[in-house]
């Protein structure tokens, strides 16, 4: 779905589904807030105001605002907004065409008793802004400051105070996440210096900083799909606030790098995002999957562990996903069609699909090591490799064994299956929307299509290298394979050839109590046949398959 490789927020497309989204969460729950999960899209930092009640600003008209007597927002109340709902500041019309007053992304500190709110406006195009509010209350009144900064998608303005130094992160999908040094004295920029954070389409940055680390989190994915939303948070870590970050296991943000911090799904928290950490609560919004995918605030805590930042009461896959290494056939979710390397052997080659089949050419060994996958192909033992290439639509490649890079993946879950994101180039395997046998494969920004989503069907829990390497014997005649049953099967059966290292070789599916199975891609050797129905194993028995 190309469509979407252009992030949905520069777009009024998208701006009138999150009005509507959040414009209906806003209608379901004020009548009973007092027993309702908050809504929220982009919240900021909890904040305390003068009265000691706790206040959170979200995306909305005019700057939504709520309030509650505890940090857990358990009583939440509707609050006055910054501006008057369909009036904003005149200097807005001069940087983002088409504005309506529906503001993004704010957030907020407190400096020396003056609150200084940084919102974010867009509208019609990529062109958007960043703009300050002060007020000594939180209730109001608000004097707007004017511009802080303006550029191509320059949203989710999130404020750092360290000592005597202020700073400004912020996310910008078409160049990545950007940090400048703000004025103590007024929230504005110090100087006309910039730093890059994270370069590509990422955004919703957050720095916070604990002990001698600043820590940045920010989101990959796509918003605002409701239970289709593919973001998830991740974190890197650096001694230096103008980076470079780094993650767990090493890697930097600039390369792909990133550790998850929030999980793309959780139970009925799907697609998190724009993290805060304020009096003492890690909050963060999350399309409810439990109520059609509404837009809501969780309020959690979050403690640091081997000096990383944990979210309490947030259940994280195990590194590089939930997968077991081993041996699988890669279906797209789109198409139908399986990851085929179309029998290539040299270093290179594309990667393409092919419709299902029993050759060795759809299988790849999985092994995960350091919380990145690498995937390698049964036939001809390559690995895929993004070949240094980052731009959105080049090809999908294969290459000998290396410590590239180019060679490791993130897997990201989608409901039952897998985005694959490529460490050096932060792109997904994407099929590009093609649909036809011999396709070759592409690199696309990380996006909500199904093209970019990948059912692993488990073939055998054998990485071994001989297996792996195994080439069929192209010489050998063609053979059919007779299986008879002494009675039909129960419902659809299943019909596989394994060798003895586990490694599935030919599997069909029938019904009734004979079928033909071709063995002419399956080299000569000894092999296990088992029949599985409805109720488990009907027949399974040794075979010798002949030149």
């Amino acid at each position: 779905m190309k469509e979407l490789s252009l992030h949905g927020r520069i777009y009024s497309p998208r701006l009138v589904w999150l009005l509507l989204l959040f414009v209906g969460a806003l209608l379901l729950f004020s009548a009973h807030s007092e027993a309702q999960v908050a809504p929220s899209h982009d919240p900021s930092r909890a904040i305390r105001n003068v009265d000691g009640r706790y206040w959170i600003f979200t995306t909305g008209d005019g700057i939504w605002a709520m309030s509650s007597s505890n940090a857990n927002f358990t009583d939440w109340r509707v609050e006055p907004t910054v501006f008057p709902v369909g009036s904003w500041p005149s200097w807005i019309n001069n940087y983002v065409t088409g504005f309506n007053g529906f503001f993004w992304a704010p957030d907020v500190i407190n400096v020396n008793g003056q609150y200084r709110l940084y919102y974010s406006c867009a509208g019609q195009g990529a062109p958007a802004a960043i703009g300050l509010a002060t007020a000594t209350n939180l209730a109001g009144p608000w004097t707007d400051q004017g511009l802080v900064v303006a550029g191509n998608n320059a949203i989710d303005p999130a404020p750092l105070v360290d000592g005597g130094n202020h700073w400004l992160t912020w996310g910008n999908w078409q160049t990545g996440i950007d940090l400048l040094q703000l004025n103590p004295a007024n929230g504005k920029p110090l100087n006309s210096s910039r730093w890059d954070l994270v370069p590509g389409q990422v955004e919703a940055p957050y720095l916070h900083k604990n002990g001698s680390y600043y820590y940045l989190f920010f989101q990959r994915g796509l918003c605002c799909n409701g239970v289709n939303s593919t973001y998830y948070t991740v974190v890197g870590r650096s001694t230096s606030i103008t980076g470079p970050y780094l993650d767990k296991s090493g890697a930097s943000v600039m390369n792909g790098g990133g550790s998850i911090f929030l999980p793309n799904r959780d139970g009925r928290y799907i697609g998190p995002g724009h993290v805060g950490i304020g009096e003492g609560r890690l909050t963060y919004h999350f399309y409810d999957g439990n109520d059609n995918g509404a837009p809501k605030l969780r309020v959690t805590t979050v403690s640091f562990s081997n000096g990383w930042p944990v979210a309490a009461g947030v259940n994280l896959p195990p590194q590089g996903g939930t997968l077991a290494n081993g041996t699988y056939r890669l279906r797209n979710r789109a198409n139908g069609k399986y990851l085929d390397n179309l029998g290539a052997t040299a270093d290179g080659a594309d990667v393409a699909q092919w419709a299902s089949s029993s050759s060795p050419n759809q299988r790849w060994v999985l092994t995960t090591s350091g919380g990145y996958s690498r995937l390698r192909a049964v036939t001809g033992g390559k690995y895929l490799d993004s070949l240094d290439r980052t731009a959105d639509g080049s090809a999908v490649g294969q290459w000998a064994d290396s410590p590239s890079f180019n060679q490791q993946w993130s897997l990201v879950s989608v409901d039952s299956f897998y985005k694959l994101v490529n460490r050096a180039n932060g792109k997904a395997l994407d099929t590009g929307g093609q649909t036809g046998d011999g396709a070759v494969m592409q690199f696309w920004n990380d996006n909500v299509s199904f093209n970019q989503q990948w059912a692993f069907e488990f073939v055998s829990s054998s990485t071994s290298l001989s297996a792996a390497s195994a080439i069929s014997d192209a010489g050998h005649p063609a053979q059919q394979l007779e299986v008879t049953l002494a009675k039909p099967a129960s419902g659809t059966a299943r019909v596989s050839i394994a060798d003895k290292s586990g490694l599935v070789w030919a599997e069909e599916t029938f019904q009734g109590d004979q079928h033909n199975l071709s063995t002419a891609d399956i080299p000569a050797g000894r092999y296990s046949l088992k029949v599985i129905d409805d109720h488990g194993v009907v027949e399974e028995r040794t075979i010798l398959i002949k030149p």
